[in-house]
């Protein structure tokens, strides 16, 4: 999922069609970019915590485990709700929370 991120963000940031060098990127272009920038961001506070956490676990008290995995966990439970949330905030659903 991160490569592909990584991938449209690099296609994104070169020039299309019929944009010339002095011209900036379109407005659809930012809008895209920063949208996959904040997923990316989410996936990685969502999954890069648990991975760190199964490659310390060797390294690592039992007890000093249990409690990083835990905390990660919880992170990565948050971080799975904030990703919706953000697409429901973004088209405008959201209403009856946003107090509008």
């Amino acid at each position: 999922m991160s490569f592909c991120c990584l991938a449209v963000l690099r296609a994104l940031r070169s020039p299309g069609l019929g944009e010339g060098e002095g011209q900036g990127p379109h407005l659809a272009k930012k809008r895209a970019f920063r949208i996959i920038t904040v997923n990316l961001v989410i996936t990685m506070a969502t999954y890069l915590p648990m991975i760190v956490a199964a490659c310390l676990k060797g390294h690592i008290s039992d007890s000093s485990f249990a409690i990083m995995y835990g905390t990660c966990f919880f992170l990565s439970v948050f971080c799975s709700f904030v990703q919706p949330l953000h697409f429901l905030s973004r088209a405008g659903k959201l209403q009856c929370i946003m107090g509008h």
